[in-house]
C-alpha cells in the first residue's frame, strides 16, 4: 500500500512537470527506469483486479440465489419488493457492502431453509419391519 502511494505521488509529480511544459526538470534516465520498474507493478495489480472479479462474481451469484430461492418461498410476497432491491443493488455494492448483503442473506436463508445448513434434526432410520 505505501509502495502505491509511492508511485502515484511519483505519477503526479511528473504529470505535473509535463503538464507545465518544464522539460529541462524532468531527468528522462530516472524517468524511464521508474517506468521499468512499474510495469510488473501493473502487472500484478491487473491480475489481482482479476482474481477480485472473480470473487466478487462469485459472492454476487451466491446471494442472487439465495435471494431468488428466499423470494420463491415467500408466499406472502411482502419481501420480494425488498429482496429484488437489493438484488438490483449487487453490483453497484462496495465489497464491505457486499459481505454485509452475504452475512444478511445466509442469516435469511438459514432461517428459511434450516435442512440445507445441516440445522434440522436427524432423521432416525427406518426400523425394519418384521414380518408376521
Amino acid at each position: 500500500m505505501e509502495h502505491d502511494k509511492q508511485h502515484f505521488e511519483r505519477a503526479r509529480e511528473y504529470y505535473s512537470l509535463l503538464a507545465g511544459a518544464r522539460l529541462t526538470e524532468i531527468n528522462f534516465d530516472t524517468l524511464a527506469d521508474w517506468l521499468k520498474s512499474l510495469v510488473p507493478h501493473l502487472a500484478d495489480n491487473a491480475a489481482k483486479r482479476e482474481e477480485l472479479a472473480l470473487l466478487r462474481q462469485d459472492y454476487e451469484g451466491r446471494i442472487a440465489g439465495m435471494i431468488k430461492a428466499l423470494a420463491a418461498v415467500d408466499r406472502s410476497g411482502r419481501s420480494n419488493e425488498h429482496l429484488m432491491a437489493e438484488l438490483d443493488s449487487l453490483p453497484h455494492a462496495s465489497a464491505q457492502e457486499l459481505i454485509a448483503c452475504y452475512r444478511r442473506t445466509t442469516a435469511k436463508f438459514r432461517d428459511s431453509f434450516p435442512a440445507s445448513y445441516g440445522l434440522a434434526p436427524q432423521l432416525r432410520s427406518p426400523r425394519p419391519r418384521r414380518r408376521t
